[in-house]
């Protein structure tokens, strides 16, 4: 996909989406329904925003927040392992009930596939456990009211997204990536709709302290993982 160029100055012809997030962005880059933006004030990293249309009229927003907790340069053995471990505890929010939904998070359905690809992985329900133990985490997922909220792991290198041509080459580049990761990066993807007026500032402050808080989640497990491997 050739991207745009970045953009620092909110005009006229600003999208919606780089609007409604200016306060927490400082650069961001166009290409057609993709925006990739370097964020500002959070623990994480980047934005990416991305949206499909419900109806005619409606779009619903992917929302994505990268997060680098360790980038190449300083990644070993050790990280490797850390990595290996952080990966069986990549979990989705799920809803429960008919009116008053209760929500929780849990590890994904598609470990069962993977598992195929990499004998190793188990599902951990250890960091599902620190987030549905955190009352804020959980009072904000239920405000935001997301179609779908995800915490995974990047687990593709660069030079294998080009060849992945369907489900099977994507299981096996996520395999490869398992045996020899070059990075730890997290990716937390919600996806919500988003209406103009007065009421969306409030939801975007509440979507980024939602981020937030799963980062700082995210930092303090993976340091008892490191701290157990060092032992």
């Amino acid at each position: 996909m050739r991207r745009g160029r970045w953009e620092s100055e909110i005009t006229i012809k600003t999208s919606f989406i780089v609007k409604a997030f200016q306060d927490y962005i400082d650069k961001w880059m166009e290409s057609g329904r993709i925006v990739w933006a370097k964020a500002k004030g959070t623990p994480f990293q980047r934005f990416v925003f991305g949206y499909k249309m419900i109806g005619f009229f409606e779009k619903e927003w992917h929302i994505t927040a990268v997060y680098d907790a360790v980038p190449k340069k300083k990644m070993n053995n050790k990280k490797a392992e850390v990595y290996r471990i952080l990966k069986n505890m990549e979990c989705v929010m799920q809803k429960k009930g008919l009116f008053r939904k209760n929500v929780y998070f849990k590890s994904p359905d598609y470990f069962q596939e993977l598992q195929k690809y990499i004998p190793e992985i188990k599902a951990s329900n250890r960091l599902s456990n620190v987030l549905n133990g955190n009352e804020k985490v959980i009072r904000l997922v239920k405000a935001i009211n997301p179609e779908a909220l995800t915490i995974t792991l990047e687990s593709i290198s660069d030079e294998h997204q080009i060849l992945i041509r369907g489900p099977e080459d994507l299981r096996r580049a996520m395999a490869e990536f398992y045996k020899n990761p070059t990075h730890i990066t997290w990716t937390i993807t919600l996806s919500t709709t988003l209406q103009k007026g007065p009421r969306l500032k409030g939801k975007i402050e509440k979507i980024v302290q939602l981020f937030n808080e799963i980062v700082t989640a995210i930092n303090r497990v993976e340091k008892s993982v490191e701290a157990e491997i060092g032992r």
